[in-house]
């Protein structure tokens, strides 16, 4: 049985890993993004996600 901080970790990594993904197709979906836009915005919304 998993204890309650192994589970929130593990929901941590998941919000992280899906704020990576969405930054991602991002990237990939709007050609005219710069790499320093898509960072800015990346931490704006790992920042958010751990609030």
């Amino acid at each position: 049985m998993r204890s309650s901080e192994e589970k929130t970790t593990a929901m941590n990594q998941e919000l992280v890993l899906d704020v990576i993904r969405k930054t991602y197709e991002k990237g990939k979906n709007n050609q005219e993004i710069t790499i320093q836009k898509l960072m800015e915005d990346l931490i704006i919304d790992l920042k958010t996600c751990s609030e």
